[in-house]
């Protein structure tokens, strides 16, 4: 997995879990894992 930072409109993903320290884990059409950040 890996962290990034990107707009919520820019991929199609689906809210998986929110993170203790803020951030939440979001999966994309793909299957793929992303940790975003919310600032």
């Amino acid at each position: 997995s890996e962290e990034r930072l990107f707009a919520e409109d820019e991929l199609r993903v689906r809210e998986v879990e929110q993170g203790i320290d803020g951030s939440v884990w979001y999966s994309t059409d793909e299957g793929h894992l992303f940790r975003i950040r919310k600032i």
